[in-house]
């Protein structure tokens, strides 16, 4: 296995799907691994559902376009990236970040760079925890295997 890609949202899941990711790659030394976010919307970053991520509380009723086009919401999301990679030792992992969709966005990259390994996350909101919908797009939709790490109990 040599090409290893992470899908991570912002969310406090992002940690342990990177960790069991590390744990996975420690099997395949020379495995490169990419760190992949699919950059939504501004206003799903703070959302009620999802704030605060990133620590952006300070921008919650700040105008999201300007964090878009100023390139403020990347930013943060590559500071939280990077720091991710740095708690957990992986300076080697490139960071790929790219608008849209991420059921589709996701799919094309994994055939861009010749991904032989997904790994993603599933959140376990609501009594009944089951597949979130991009998750279970991915396990449709990829040629490729999907690892699928739970979301701890925190």
């Amino acid at each position: 296995m040599k090409k290893i890609m992470v899908a991570l949202d912002c969310t406090p899941l992002a940690s342990d799907v990177l960790l069991a990711a590390k744990r996975w790659v420690a099997h395949f030394p020379d495995a490169e691994l990419t760190l992949f976010h699919a950059l939504l919307q501004p206003d799903y970053y703070f959302s009620g559902q999802y704030a605060p991520i990133l620590g952006f509380n300070e921008f919650y009723n700040a105008d999201l376009t300007r964090l878009m086009e100023g390139g403020e919401l990347e930013e943060a999301i590559v500071q939280f990236m990077e720091g991710l990679k740095a708690d957990l030792d992986l300076p080697t992992a490139t960071l790929k970040i790219i608008p849209g969709n991420p059921e589709d966005i996701i799919v094309g990259t994994i055939d861009n760079l010749g991904i032989e390994l997904l790994i993603i996350g599933k959140h376990t909101r609501g009594a009944k925890p089951k597949l979130g919908h991009v998750a279970e797009a991915l396990l449709k939709a990829s040629a490729v295997p999907v690892m699928v790490v739970p979301e701890t109990n925190r």
